[in-house]
């Protein structure tokens, strides 16, 4: 297997550089290139999703559905559809790529890129961003060439920026569509696959290399596209003023707006994130709070007292836990003896802890003997998904080594690790969401590991991550229901954008005024053009003051006598 990949890497490499080697170089202003690169990419695309839709639809890969070459007919027509792509995008950058080592250089880069681990592919990325920002082929393109260039290069480059990540688990496909993945290059499948499935996918791993480097390079094009084209001058040359000032008094009134509305949508996105968070975290300490009543009413009982414990009391006390009455758990533990809740000097402690692969809400009590009452809540599937039913969304609790909170922030320490292995627990929303919804990113927390009776006091301690994301519908209707929540803000909110739209008319009419100004002097200097040249010599322009116009009508003027002169003589 090995070498059958082996062989298929030389073969793909070799036959990528015979490709774009013959490119034909492209001749301004590019605009059919640039359209054939742009439907090359959306046709990648297109095989990708109906790889994907054909995959949910029939289960493919499973232990009970298989097809054999589907997989590999699916990447090897990527790959053949972004080599003729990148062949196409060698061609706008031939003129200025001479030489060998604009060659060596990209082949670095796209071995680095696809072959490549750690941070070589971040450092050819920026290699990449850093040569081709000094190409100057971008800046031939203009007019409406440019616009339409322009949303194509963003819009294809925030598509390619979002990976489906298909991922088999008990027979059937969850999809998540996200900017990072586990797995680097992303497979076209991942998770319980059949074994034939697993031997294709592992010996079209070239193929996903390949794909992988192609789609890098163009991505790092369209990026510094997207910005040359944003950020370079705009030239309206051939236009008239009165045009040209229109189009600018369109950019200056909508562009604001648009980001004012992008800016709070964002903001309201990412506060029903922190929201949601704050309830998760609400949930937790009402868990520890109903767990720490328990374990203080049992360490008064005077069994307890006395060392020991009545068993039947201990059943009997996880029935106040409510809802975590079936999986909370009471222990005694004996003066002297070790918990993975270590009270120190404390009487009273509880939070979250790690126990082997498991996490666990622990509220622990000492009895006046020395003695301890533990109460312990699993923080497993079942248990989240309770928390999360009238909150919403999909839930990821990660315990990660090396990763550590404090009044700082967070902080990822590679010499140290305080737990063996990642320590994962999910729940995700099925009520009402349809099995294929896409999850989006809607929230990231941290919370420290260990007793929360006590503040941290600066000090970095033990986290874990907590990852919400949501479903289009789950988002609206949380959104629907949080409405309630704002409704003392709407006034706030309505003076800031009624605030925003006055100041912003006053600039735009302001300057809408001195673009009139600008446009009626260069008509005045029209109009004495024409006069003089109908031999009307005794017009004479007016003049104003000591600008630039002002300047130009007065040269009108003395041309106009110095013309009368030699006439007259």
């Amino acid at each position: 297997m090995a070498a059958l990949r082996f062989i298929e890497t030389l073969v793909l490499l070799v036959a990528a550089i015979l490709t774009i080697r013959g490119a034909r170089p492209a001749s301004p202003p590019f605009g059919r290139r640039m359209a054939r690169i742009g439907l090359l990419l959306a046709l990648e695309l297109g095989v990708l999703s109906a790889f994907v839709v054909f995959q949910l639809r029939t289960d493919w890969g499973t232990a009970t559905a298989h097809a054999a070459g589907v997989a590999f007919a699916t990447q090897g027509l990527r790959a053949l559809i972004l080599i003729a792509a990148a062949r196409a995008w060698f061609g706008l950058i031939r003129p200025e790529a001479r030489g060998a080592w604009p060659f060596a250089l990209g082949g670095g880069c796209t071995i680095a890129l696809g072959w490549g681990a750690g941070s070589s592919p971040a450092l050819a990325a920026l290699v990449l961003v850093i040569a081709m920002s000094r190409m100057k082929w971008i800046e031939e393109v203009s007019g409406w060439r440019r616009a339409i260039a322009l949303l194509g290069s963003a819009a294809l480059l925030v598509t390619l920026s979002f990976v489906p990540v298909a991922t088999v688990a008990g027979g059937s496909t969850r999809l998540e569509i996200t900017p990072a993945v586990r797995v680097w290059p992303p497979p076209l499948l991942l998770g319980h696959l059949s074994s034939a499935t697993t031997a294709e996918l592992s010996l079209i791993r070239p193929l996903d290399r390949v794909v992988q480097a192609l789609t890098d390079i163009l991505r790092v094009q369209l990026l510094v596209a997207s910005f040359k084209l944003l950020f370079l001058p705009i030239r309206l040359a051939g236009t008239d003023l009165k045009r040209r000032f229109r189009i600018n008094f369109i950019l200056v009134r909508t562009i604001p707006g648009v980001m004012a509305t992008l800016t709070l949508a964002g903001i309201t996105y990412l506060g029903l994130g922190y929201m949601r968070l704050e309830r998760i975290r609400a949930g937790f300490e009402r868990t520890l709070a109903r767990a720490g009543t328990v374990a203080g009413a049992l360490s008064e009982d005077p069994a307890v007292l006395r060392g020991a414990p009545d068993p039947a009391r201990f059943a009997a006390g996880t029935r106040w836990m409510g809802a975590d009455s079936d999986a909370a758990q009471v222990r005694f533990i004996p003066r002297g003896q070790a918990s993975v809740a270590s009270a120190g000097d404390s009487l009273v402690v509880g939070g979250l802890f790690v126990a082997g692969d498991s996490l666990f809400l622990v509220a622990q009590r000492i009895a006046p003997m020395g003695s301890k009452v533990e109460v312990r809540v699993p923080v497993d599937s079942n248990y989240l998904a309770r928390i999360m039913r009238p909150i919403g969304g999909d839930l990821v609790v990660q315990a990660r080594p090396n990763l550590f909170v404090g009044r700082s922030g967070v902080r990822v320490r590679t010499h140290s690790t305080w737990t063996s292995r990642a320590v994962r627990v999910a729940a995700f929303d099925s009520g009402g969401v349809a099995r294929h919804d896409r999850r989006w990113y809607l929230g990231r927390s941290f919370v420290p590991i260990g007793d929360w009776s006590r503040g941290a006091g600066g000090v970095q301690r033990e986290a874990v991550e907590l990852d919400l994301s949501t479903t289009i519908p789950s988002l609206l209707l949380s959104l629907f229901f949080s409405l309630g929540g704002l409704y003392a803000y709407l006034g706030i909110l309505f003076a800031f954008g009624m605030l925003f739209s006055i100041v912003e008319s006053i600039a735009v009419r302001s300057g809408r005024s001195i673009v009139q100004a600008v446009v009626d002097e260069a008509a005045t200097l029209r109009t004495a053009a024409e006069r003089f040249g109908a031999g009307d010599l005794d017009y004479r322009v007016p003049v104003r003051g000591k600008d630039e116009f002002s300047v130009v009508a007065a040269s009108f003027n003395q041309m106009a006598a110095n013309l009368k002169r030699q006439r007259k003589s």
